[in-house]
């Protein structure tokens, strides 16, 4: 439902209890907000609340109110129940030419006895492109709180995009990245795990493998396949534990570029024949490494898919040590923002 009725003047601002969360694929932006309970709440008394900038420009605005509602348990009792309404602001982003986007709303009431208690709700075909002066916004439902709820009410919205508008949102880091990441303060290693991979073709083979370095905490929560091969339920028995400073000949072994199962659309690069055709040429290895750990081989597509679909979670060239001078006079907290921007 689409309105643009004024509203009352007297707007309070709802916080944000975490921040917006940003998702390329498929393309969505999730805003979490809170506002607290009206301190004279009666059926009288009505509160409208304007949240912060979300996403790229849209906002919410929350209105508040009151009502008596009659237990089916006890006919005799009338309790006040809140009434939370939630309204979709296109704001800056109105004159964006974008397709029409879909919006999911949960609400929760996370000082109620009962945590569990909320509803969640589903908004098909909303315009955000909504061209002339006037202040168009959308009805995204009214909710019902818990009976004499006296607590903050948060309120999740996923705002999802087109994937034909060819969006390119960010990807927000996840528990798992600012957790590694914030370990990687404590020690000067950070990669546990190398794989082996060919890096180029030559008279249409794979050849020259090389090693890439990854942290196995960031990889075993993405697929059941990396799950399967880096935890230590299964005991790491599909690789081999090294130094990774050091050549690993069981894992080389493995390489074999004639059965490797690779595809015309492959993304090795073809060489020159009679250029560098050792297929196991010498491998580049950093000038600094990191302790004992794990090293296997990948030496089919069904991995080269994996790693390809791991690029939006794990952002390149974030991952690796940073050298910080003064660190005793800054905070974990500031050094790991430097990492995550």
């Amino acid at each position: 439902m689409t309105t643009n009725v004024p509203r009352s003047p007297l707007r309070h601002t709802a916080t944000k209890f975490r921040e917006d969360d940003w998702c390329s694929n498929p393309p969505r932006v999730a805003s979490y907000l809170s506002y607290p309970l009206s301190k004279s709440p009666s059926p009288n008394s009505r509160t409208a609340y304007i949240s912060p900038i979300c996403g790229f420009g849209w906002r919410f605005e929350i209105d508040e109110s009151f009502t008596y509602q009659t237990p089916a348990s006890n006919p005799q009792v009338q309790e006040l129940v809140g009434q939370t309404k939630v309204f979709f602001q296109p704001h800056l982003c109105s004159s964006m030419p974008l397709s029409n986007i879909s919006a999911t709303v949960k609400v929760t009431y996370p000082d109620a006895d009962d945590t569990s208690l909320g509803s969640e709700r589903t908004f098909p075909n909303i315009a955000i492109h909504t061209p002339g002066p006037s202040r168009e916004e959308h009805n995204l439902g009214t909710y019902s709180g818990p009976p004499q709820y006296k607590g903050n009410t948060h309120i999740e919205v996923a705002i999802n995009f087109n994937p034909s508008d060819g969006l390119s949102l960010p990807n927000s880091s996840t528990a798992n990245t600012k957790k590694a990441l914030r370990r990687s303060l404590d020690t000067a290693s950070f990669v546990d795990t190398k794989f082996y991979l060919f890096s180029s073709k030559i008279d249409g083979l794979p050849a020259h493998p090389r090693e890439l370095f990854v942290k196995s905490e960031l990889l075993i929560p993405s697929c059941a396949f990396f799950k399967d091969m880096l935890s230590q339920d299964t005991g790491f028995s599909k690789g081999t534990p090294c130094d990774l400073l050091e050549d690993v000949p069981e894992e080389m072994r493995k390489l074999e570029a004639d059965s490797f199962d690779h595809d015309s659309a492959s993304d090795l690069e073809e060489e020159v024949a009679g250029i560098g055709k050792k297929r196991n040429a010498q491998l580049r290895l950093p000038k600094k490494s990191t302790h004992i750990d794990f090293c296997c081989q990948l030496g089919d597509c069904q991995v080269e898919e994996h790693l390809r679909s791991m690029k939006q979670r794990i952002r390149p060239g974030k991952h690796s040590c940073i050298t910080h001078t003064q660190t005793k006079s800054r905070s974990t907290d500031s050094m790991l923002d430097e990492r995550l921007d």
